[in-house]
């Protein structure tokens, strides 16, 4: 605790950031859900790109279907999944990883993703910076093909 007061002491930019993810996710709270007509809308044939804590961390595909998706992440190795509501939450299933399920919410223009561990929203929050009409490639020689994630302004 102690150490953690000495560093927003001594870097006041840092105290800043944390007031305002507090401010998002109290705000998150009341914000309304996306539905899953919304999302099957926004995302079905589309690359949906994510941020976490200002770092874009991975891509989704959704295939044209709205049910199977491709996630890549920082590696550049994809999984396949699929995913379905569960009352107001996104649940996925991946190939290798367990059942996550999430809530979307709007604020404002922005798509924020928090996620739940027993039915419970976490503190902590993702935001969707884009979504585009372009395939997702998988793997270290297929960077490059993919476009650069447009930088986030928050």
């Amino acid at each position: 605790m102690f150490r953690a007061l000495i560093l927003l002491v001594m870097m006041p930019g840092l105290a800043g950031a944390q007031s305002f993810s507090l401010d998002i996710l109290q705000a998150l709270k009341t914000a309304p859900y996306i539905t899953e007509s919304q999302w099957r809308e926004l995302t079905a044939g589309n690359t949906v790109i994510y941020e976490l804590d200002g770092q874009v961390f991975a891509y989704e595909q959704y295939l044209d279907d709205g049910s199977l998706f491709l996630i890549r992440t920082d590696d550049q190795s994809c999984q396949r999944g699929t995913w379905f509501m569960r009352g107001t939450a996104f649940c996925f299933n991946w190939e290798i990883e367990r059942q996550v399920c999430f809530h979307h919410k709007r604020l404002g223009d922005a798509i924020y993703i928090l996620e739940l561990r027993n039915g419970i929203e976490i503190n902590e929050y993702q935001r969707v910076i884009a979504i585009e009409p372009r395939p997702m490639q998988c793997g270290q020689d297929r960077l490059s093909a993919l476009p650069a994630p447009p930088r986030a302004h928050a």
